[in-house]
């Protein structure tokens, strides 16, 4: 059996080798604004098998280091007792090879190109391994949460050293719209942090063409299906049924509801104390995004698990995509599905506690409050 997880931790050996990378031509994403725009595009045709790990350690350490040099999506894939390494999202044998021969000059040997194989109607097979974990409920996706231990500033650019503590989410988003559970074509990070008080997203949303990213709502509660935007899906009670929903867009408007019932009742009318801040830049939008543990419902006591989806909205490209998967057949209502979602772990002693608050929001000088909504409760 196959299975793909992310996930981080160390391998000292490997990563000095990685490292050398950075003499050989490959600059960081963060240094070089014309590699930013080397994202994923519409068709993956290759993928090169790196270097395979005795241990998944190893192989995520390895990743992520791939991840920061290269642009591109990076794969683990298990296969028995080993983890292999994937850098996909190459359109042309050109580009693979040139990928190849460097890492070639740092002594990694036995580096092979894989082919992907397409349908008669020509279009990309999903990663079988991504796919299949994802939708086995025995073997599920797992996205990690990273602690620290003081508040987080909440402006929108994740420059602060916290978020570079944080386990990076590396995979695939997968299409709903409009090619079904094919993989995204623009590439997506996410980072998640909690504190005692909170929990924080980190989102940033990467563009092959920014001057197309498009918002225009701004009110609460508004309608974002026409706008760019990420979707956050939180099963806290991790019963398969019901989840807390909250998204934005690149102009920070911010919508939430309780799902019961897998989507059978959505409550729209449920406003949550959170906060959100955004920002653009040369390569895309991030979102950074703080929801306090007291405006949730969860069981007290002990670091349970959680589900967990993540939807990105490319609104030019008409573009629906999710980290778990959504089978288009289940239309829109698909992605309160919960009982597909992936596993939050390691969420560090949660504090709950009264959540009666008044807070502005700046939209037509409105004032909301937020009433403790019971739809959710057990």
């Amino acid at each position: 059996m196959h299975s793909t997880k992310f996930y981080s931790t160390f391998s000292i050996k490997l990563i000095i080798i990685l490292y050398g990378l950075l003499s050989f031509g490959f600059t960081s994403p963060n240094k070089n604004k014309s590699e930013k725009s080397e994202i994923l595009s519409m068709t993956e045709n290759y993928r090169v098998m790196v270097i395979t790990a005795k241990s998944s350690k190893n192989a995520i350490k390895i990743a992520e280091k791939l991840n920061e040099i290269i642009n591109k999506p990076i794969y683990i894939e298990q296969e028995n007792d080993e983890w292999k390494i994937q850098v996909g999202g190459l359109k042309t044998i050109e580009e693979a090879q040139s990928i190849k021969e460097k890492l070639n000059i740092l002594g990694i040997k036995n580096i092979s190109i894989l082919k992907i194989i397409k349908d008669s109607f020509d279009t990309l097979q999903p990663p079988p391994s991504s796919f299949k974990s994802a939708l086995q409920s025995d073997n599920k996706i797992d996205l990690y949460v990273t602690g620290i231990q003081s508040d987080l500033k909440i402006d929108g650019k994740l420059i602060e050293p916290e978020w570079e503590q944080a386990v990076p989410y590396i995979g695939y988003f997968y299409q709903q719209e409009p090619f079904d559970r094919e993989p995204s074509t623009e590439k997506t990070e996410v980072r998640i942090l909690n504190d005692q008080k909170n929990l924080y997203f980190g989102i940033r949303c990467y563009y092959a063409e920014p001057d197309k990213i498009f918002a225009t709502v701004m009110r609460r509660d508004g309608h974002l299906h026409s706008d760019d935007n990420i979707e956050l899906f939180l099963d806290t009670y991790h019963d398969g049924r019901n989840c807390f929903h909250f998204s934005t867009n690149p102009l920070g408007a911010k919508i939430d509801a309780v799902i019961t019932d897998e989507g059978n009742y959505v409550n729209e009318n449920w406003d949550a104390v959170w906060y959100c801040k955004t920002s653009r830049d040369e390569s895309g939008w991030c979102a950074e995004i703080s929801i306090p543990f007291k405006s949730l419902k969860f069981k007290e006591g002990g670091d349970g698990d959680w589900g967990i989806n993540i939807g990105r909205e490319i609104s030019y490209k008409r573009e629906s995509t999710f980290i778990v998967p959504i089978p288009r057949a289940l239309n829109h209502r698909g992605k309160y599905k919960a009982s597909l979602y992936a596993n939050l772990k390691n969420i560090k002693n949660p504090k709950t506690g009264k959540n009666i608050q008044i807070i502005p929001y700046t939209s037509g000088g409105r004032i909301y409050e937020y009433r403790p909504n019971e739809s959710t409760s057990r």
